[in-house]
């Protein structure tokens, strides 16, 4: 592979670049396998990134001159692969972010427009929402971009997968709520002595200082649930990928792949801060865009710490 390398993307051709920057091209995921590309060797015929193999052997998430390593992709990476994976599927990525949202959060937001008695009807749906459907949507929204990041092209009925595990999904969705909430009891308990305590100290010189001990307080007691959180993280990609597993397994599982890959996980989410006040501002419309790519970037972060051994649909 020593010719001159040209590629289409978006529309624009590119080129030529070195043979070395190809293979980088193709690692980093900004060229995906539906992309164009051509050198001299092959005629007058453009062939899509996957039917050459000179460039489908270079994997995406390891080094030039190395073989794969788990989890080894750099965060930075990992985002632009998830872009390359919307390429061509951002109309459907959107309007599943659409659909999901008003059936996950619709009921909440028209409560707020009626009056008193549709207030208490609406929350009442709420907690039926909340009980009855968010697992399962949970886990149609994470699989829906799992396939989206791995270039496959789900169709809107996939937000729906979770009904046909209904029964699992709920009962990953208690589990969660139940070892968070357990691992919350320390932040309650560090709330209760920072009130009395700050209580005991109101209109004296101590109070600023009670005040900012207070805040360090409960901080540290919520990493804790922070850790908890982040163990279960995995836990609808892991259902999506081995449906057979029941809930607690599953959750073994999630904290099993996450050992060792929590602070990456952390700092990825960070990433998104700037991108999720943007869509915020944007009076959460953006939101309809930025949650697909975070949630695509999720899916490949998933498959970087995915051990070998586990089976795939």
């Amino acid at each position: 592979m020593n010719q001159y390398w040209f590629y289409i993307l978006d529309g624009e051709r590119h080129g030529p670049v070195e043979p070395e920057e190809m293979l980088r091209l193709v690692r980093d995921g900004r060229l995906g396998p539906d992309d164009l590309v051509w050198n001299p060797d092959m005629g007058d015929e453009w062939l899509p990134v996957s039917k050459v193999p000179a460039l489908s052997v270079a994997p995406l998430s390891a080094a030039p001159g190395t073989s794969p390593v788990r989890g080894a992709t750099p965060n930075a990476r990992l985002m632009r692969q998830a872009l390359a994976s919307l390429r061509g599927r951002w109309a459907t990525a959107v309007g599943a972010a659409l659909l999901y949202g008003v059936i996950t959060n619709g009921l909440s937001v028209a409560s707020e427009f009626g009056g008193e008695s549709w207030k208490a009807a609406g929350t009442l749906l709420d907690l039926i929402v909340a009980f009855f459907i968010s697992g399962p949507m949970a886990f149609g929204w994470s699989r829906f971009f799992l396939l989206t990041s791995r270039r496959e092209n789900p169709d809107l009925k996939h937000l729906f997968d979770g009904f046909k595990l209904y029964w699992k999904t709920i009962g990953a969705t208690l589990l969660m709520i139940l070892f968070i909430g357990l691992a919350l009891i320390p932040a309650f308990a560090a709330g209760v002595v920072g009130a009395v305590g700050l209580a005991m100290l109101d209109d004296t010189a101590l109070f600023p200082l009670g005040m900012v001990l207070f805040l360090v307080l409960m901080l540290a007691s919520l990493v804790p649930a922070v850790v908890v959180s982040l163990n279960y993280s995995q836990v609808f990609f892991v259902l999506s990928d081995q449906p057979r597993l029941g809930p607690a397994t599953a959750l073994s599982r999630s904290r099993s792949l996450m050992a060792g890959y929590r602070w990456k996980y952390f700092c990825l989410g960070w990433r998104f801060f700037g991108w999720l006040l943007l869509g915020i501002l944007t009076c959460g419309i953006g939101l309809l865009w930025v949650s697909p790519y975070i949630m695509t970037t999720h899916g490949r972060f998933y498959d970087d710490i995915r051990m070998p051994e586990e089976d795939l649909p």
